[in-house]
């Protein structure tokens, strides 16, 4: 799976349009496998469930003033 957006969504329906595509393979986390913190980045490995089937799952976050600025993520082996 890939999902790509760059830019700004503003308000809930904003982020629900920006993000269907995804949340309609009901993700959900099954296990975290690895976090790391650093001053103002996240990153993990998971097993996340895609559409009821286990997928590996990685990730970064990057956090300013308190709130996710940046995120990456990607799905597969």
């Amino acid at each position: 799976m890939l999902l790509r957006f760059e830019g700004v969504s503003v308000g809930i329906e904003a982020v629900r349009e920006t993000f269907t595509g995804y949340l309609t393979v009901k993700p959900t986390l099954v296990e975290l496998q690895e976090y790391i913190e650093t001053d103002d980045t996240i990153i993990y490995r998971a097993i996340m469930n895609l559409n009821g089937e286990p997928e590996h799952a990685f990730g970064t976050l990057v956090v300013r003033d308190g709130r996710i600025w940046r995120q990456t993520a990607g799905f597969g082996s």
